[in-house]
């Protein structure tokens, strides 16, 4: 099985597409663009955003408990349901929830004073654009602590394939000073 995932131009994956002689693989492709044009003869499947009963399950499944009452249930309601039921938001938002400790209807008000008007109303036919995922992303950087933003900003500009994970595992477990990055050259 070959996997593309968040692709976002079927042209630049043509050259990696085996032909149909003898193939017997499978290819997964992802992409949050409908325009991308179809660069095989496979069936494709667009995949719905979750219902807000699903969307409200998977929230509370990833945060490990049930809901508490009625005026959190309405907060993760309205949150989830503007945001348009994606897994990937979902799971991000329980993520920062869990990692911050804050309540459900704190988080939604963390969101609202970041969102515009605009963007944390759409509707969920047009929540496909990068507002506001970012928006979510945003909101959940804003909550670590500084020094792991400083990590991040340094990551960001290396490639991700050779950062050898110990080395950040080792930098979170020990002091500065017991740390050398010598061993990683």
């Amino acid at each position: 099985m070959l996997v593309f995932d968040n692709v976002e131009d079927g042209y630049d994956l043509q050259a990696y597409i085996p032909n149909k002689a003898g193939n017997l693989g499978s290819i997964l492709m992802t992409t949050r663009s409908p325009s991308i044009p179809f660069i095989t003869d496979s069936p494709a499947f667009e995949i719905q955003p979750f219902s807000k009963a699903r969307s409200i399950k998977l929230l509370f499944s990833l945060l490990g408990r049930q809901c508490a009452d009625e005026e959190e249930f309405d907060a993760a309601s309205e949150m989830l349901e503007q945001f348009g039921g994606l897994p990937l938001v979902i799971a991000t938002i329980a993520s920062c929830i869990s990692r911050t400790r804050h309540s459900i209807l704190h988080y939604r008000s963390l969101l609202r004073k970041r969102s515009s008007e605009d963007v944390f109303r759409q509707d969920r036919n047009t929540f496909l654009n990068d507002q506001t995922l970012d928006t979510v992303f945003d909101v959940s950087l804003k909550s670590l602590p500084q020094d792991s933003v400083s990590v991040l900003h340094v990551l960001a500009f290396l490639d991700p394939d050779a950062i050898q994970e110990d080395m950040l595992v080792a930098i979170h477990t020990k002091q500065p000073s017991d740390v050398s990055f010598d061993t990683y050259r």
